[in-house]
């Protein structure tokens, strides 16, 4: 289980631009893996919502009093236990110019051998705001030295409240060093956190990736470019190397009359240059000889038809006209 957990994360993060990992601290058991269910790749924002409103309680509820619940999605490996409800949830957005799994070695390590990671969601774009936008309230934006206090703090208030409400909190790592600060100082703070014998708190990490997917898109742009640069030049030196064959090969067949053979080809035939540089002969390219019988046979076959209506025009038989003479009227008031 623990292997196809891992493989499941390791492709999840491959292939998707924002990667939600359901984390458990404390007591396990309010989210329960579906057997035979999808392992969260091709996820929606809708299917992380539907997730979320089974597991937690949203601050915003309904003009009825009644809670913002929805049908959970049905093919998902991840279900909330609707006996076991954890104290509360939090979800924990990394966002900015910098964040790359790649950066985050401590962290990436974690969630493929921790049994506190129970799955993930993953998604195509940068979905970040749209999740934070679903948990409502105010959205705490935090920088990368107070992160790991306030995360602490949050923790703490879920399990003397219980409430099981969800709220959001918003990391920045726009460069290097503070993608390593946070890489260690998070990785030791879930690590904590799960061992701990405590009431249920379920960390859901929000690692958007789209500055990683726009950086990429770049670099695939710029090689792409250098490429097309590169076929040209190639392109280039291929027509040198023909125009200087064609040019050796004329001088050769050369025959001292001023009548040369193009390498002997069957397309131009025999000819010769004239004093301004033009090939000139005898023989008619394929197109000429298209575009003549064409022409040609377009002419044979209009005048052919002209001719043919201008004969019955003549041949026309001459027959009395009975509405002139007034046949018609005759033959009515008979």
């Amino acid at each position: 289980m623990m292997y196809l957990l891992a493989a499941t994360l390791l492709i999840g993060f491959a292939t998707a631009d924002t990667n939600v990992s359901v984390i458990e601290c404390g007591h396990s058991g309010t989210v329960r893996s579906a057997i035979g269910g999808r392992n969260g790749l091709g996820s929606t924002v809708g299917d992380v919502g539907s997730f979320w409103s089974n597991l937690h309680n949203f601050q915003q509820s309904r003009r009825d009093g009644r809670k913002n619940r929805r049908e959970h999605r049905a093919g998902f490996s991840l279900v909330a236990d609707h006996f076991n409800k954890p104290a509360g949830g939090l979800a924990v957005s990394l966002v900015g110019e910098a964040v790359d799994m790649n950066m985050f070695p401590k962290l990436s390590a974690y969630l493929k051998s921790s049994e506190s990671v129970v799955g993930s969601f993953n998604m195509a774009g940068s979905q970040s705001g749209l999740l934070e936008t679903i948990v409502g309230g105010e959205t705490n934006i935090l920088k990368v030295n107070e992160a790991v206090g306030v995360i602490r703090s949050k923790v703490d208030e879920f399990r003397k409240r219980g409430d099981n409400m969800i709220e959001s909190v918003e990391i920045n790592v726009d460069n290097t060093e503070s993608a390593a600060e946070i890489d260690g100082k998070l990785s030791a703070l879930l690590g904590s956190l799960s061992e701990e014998d405590g009431k249920t708190v379920v960390l859901h990490l929000i690692v958007d990736e789209t500055a990683k997917s726009r950086r990429r898109l770049a670099e695939r742009r710029l090689e792409d470019e250098q490429d097309e640069d590169e076929e040209e030049d190639k392109d280039e030196e291929e027509e040198d190397n023909e125009e200087n064959e064609d040019e050796e090969n004329n001088n050769d067949a050369d025959d001292g009359n001023g009548y040369v053979s193009k390498s002997s080809s069957s397309f131009y035939g025999y000819g010769y240059y004239d004093d301004s540089g033009d090939w000139q002969t005898n023989y008619r390219t394929i197109f000429q000889i298209q575009y003549y019988q064409t022409c040609l046979w377009t002419s044979i076959g209009l005048l052919a038809v002209t001719y043919t209506a201008i004969y019955f025009m003549i041949n026309m038989p001459l027959l009395p006209d009975t509405l002139l003479f007034g046949e018609s009227a005759k033959m009515v008031g008979e």
